[in-house]
């Protein structure tokens, strides 16, 4: 999977062929690449997906591996330079919306999760298999 921030979209490949663009997709609410709790950002780069849970307030849920070791060691550096005033955070996945008018309106509002309209998280929940890597772009 490939999820573009610029281009509001999530892309599925299956095998290296494309298979599924979503588009009205949001992100964390700040630009540039999640460093500590509460900053509002999404995370970049390349993670995995570990876990799926239904929501009651986002339709379903897809957990990615943040933080990963890469995350890991810059949130440790940028601690040790005072730059990160939290731990790095968790909880960072795919989930639905319960305010489609935002991502349909180009509106970053997640606190760094990528958010999709609910009948796109259902459909993606249930064709893409956990173990999925995706990559994070700007």
């Amino acid at each position: 999977m490939l999820a573009r921030r610029s281009c509001r979209t999530v892309s599925v490949y299956r095998r290296g062929e494309w298979v599924r663009t979503y588009h009205d997709v949001s992100f964390g609410r700040n630009p540039g690449d999640k460093l500590y709790e509460g900053d509002r950002k999404t995370p970049l780069g390349l993670y995995r997906m570990v876990g799926r849970r239904r929501h009651p307030r986002w339709s379903r849920f897809i957990l990615l591996d943040y933080p990963n070791l890469r995350d890991l060691e810059r949130h440790r550096a940028a601690a040790a330079m005072g730059l990160a005033p939290r731990g790095p955070g968790s909880q960072i996945g795919i989930h639905g919306s319960d305010e489609p008018i935002l991502n349909r309106g180009a509106v970053d509002w997640t606190y760094g999760c990528i958010s999709l309209l609910d009948e796109d998280v259902r459909e993606l929940y249930s064709e893409v298999p956990r173990g999925t890597l995706i990559w994070i772009e700007k």
